[in-house]
Formats: C-alpha cells, structure tokens, sequence
C-alpha cells in the first residue's frame, strides 16, 4: 500500500473490500513454513522434553479458523519509504499505435502486508501473496525513449491487486532471517482511472474505466533482507482490455522498510 498524500485515500474502502474478497478466493493451504528456534530459552532449561506430534485432524479446524491463521500468523506488515514511479501504457488494437503517461520518481510512504513465507518441500523455492493498493496522478507523457515531458495530459485513479507471487530464496529459511529473494506472481487485480493520453500517431483520446471489474495482474520483485529491515525492488500492476484498446497499469517502487511480524 502506497500513500502520496493524505486525501489520495478516496475509494479505499471499495478497494479493500474487492480485496478481501480476493484474498478468499485465492486462499489455499500454505506449505512448509520454517519458524524459528528460540536459542536463548532453549539454553536456560536442564532438561529437553521430546516434543510430542499430535496429528491434527481436518475436521478441527473450520475454513475460517484456517484462512485467520494464514492470513495472520506469520504474517508481516512492512513499514518504509522510498520512490515510486506509476506508468500507463495504452495500445490501440487496430493500428497498435500506443502512448506512456507516468508519474514520475515521486517520493512516497509504504506500507505493504504479506503472507508468511511458505516454502516448497525442503527447497529454496517458496511462495507468498502480495496486496497492494495504489492512487496514481500521472501527467508527465513519453515524448521519445525515456524522456517524458508535461504536455498537458493526465490521468488518474486507482488500482489494488493481490498477487500469488513464486520466489526462490538465497539465505536463511526464517521469515526474519538473513536472505534475498527473487520472485513473480499473477493474479487478479481492479482499476479504475479517467484522463487522455497522446498516441503515437499524434491522436488524443479519452481513457476511462469506473469499473471495479477484476482483471489480470503481473508481479515481480526484487528483496534484501536483514532481520526487520529490508530493500525491496518491485513491478506490478493488472491489464485492462476493451473492444478498442490494451491498458497496463504498472506500479514500480523501490523502497527500503522495517517489517513487523505476527
């Protein structure tokens, strides 16, 4: 979750409750998940008691008793700053001409929850969700490779996703170990947005969605980790399509965070 400015919070509620709704939908029981060991008070005891494994049955645990524990024990909310860039690419389907608005390098607060990490087996290949929710204000159009310059367009809106994300991790199998991980995801995700963009043919045209409809969405992510504090690299965002045109929304921030635990 992205914060530019206080008043940019307008359609949260809509948004998190697409997203909840999201969250059961996708919910499915998590793998392996590495806890760990509390040295300091496993070394004041005299005596090591054998642990004692009490098969759990399914039938103990309801769906909702099931989706509380992945979605909380575990789990971590991310706290931090840092720059986030948020782009619109639109494609017209019959000539493919195409036009880029972004905002630009814009310094930003975070605040992003995740999932315990569960991993595959015994591998370093592991998987998690990510939540986002994100206002954009972009006015700053691609006028050639890379340059981009106010002329007078702009879009707004907003989009959420939430994004089964596969990693593989170097380091320590601990959610609050030492590790990097590198990872994509795909899932579903909702916009909403209204502005005009120049394509590349010269033409302006108008973009609009007040849809909440759920779409497609990408995500790939880049993370450092050091115990609560952490450097992640990130790119998401969903695809809109309509009879005329092709619209991805993309969401790309690099941030640097402390992450509470559950």
């Amino acid at each position: 979750m992205c914060f530019d400015r206080p008043y940019l919070i307008r359609g949260t509620v809509k948004f998190l409750a697409g997203v909840v709704i999201l969250v059961l939908f996708l919910f499915t029981t998590p793998g392996v998940s590495y806890a760990e060991m509390d040295t300091e008070d496993a070394g004041k005891t005299g005596v090591i008691l054998p642990a004692v494994d009490t098969p759990a049955k399914p039938e103990d645990a309801g769906f909702w008793d099931k989706t509380w524990d992945y979605l909380v024990n575990g789990a971590s909310i991310t706290a931090g700053t840092g720059l986030r860039q948020a782009e619109m690419t639109v494609t017209r389907k019959s000539d493919k001409a195409s036009g880029k608005i972004a905002q630009r390098n814009d310094q930003a607060y975070f605040l992003t929850y995740s999932t315990r990490p569960s991993f595959i087996g015994k591998s370093n290949f592991g998987y998690t969700f990510m939540l986002n929710y994100s206002h954009f204000n972009m006015d700053k159009q691609e006028i050639a490779k890379d340059v981009y310059q106010d002329i007078g367009t702009k879009v707004r809106g907003n989009f959420a996703y939430v994004v089964p994300t596969l990693y593989y991790q170097w380091g320590e199998h601990r959610y609050r170990g030492k590790f990097v991980r590198l990872g994509v995801g795909l899932g579903l995700g909702v916009t909403t947005y209204s502005g005009n963009i120049i394509l590349s043919d010269t033409s302006t045209v108008e973009v609009s969605n007040k849809a909440y409809a759920l779409t497609v969405a990408q995500s790939a992510f880049l993370e450092a980790r050091y115990r609560h504090w952490g450097v992640i690299f990130s790119v998401a965002g969903p695809t809109v399509q309509n009879d005329t045109y092709k619209i991805q929304v993309s969401d790309i921030s690099l941030n640097l965070g402390y992450s509470f635990y559950f």
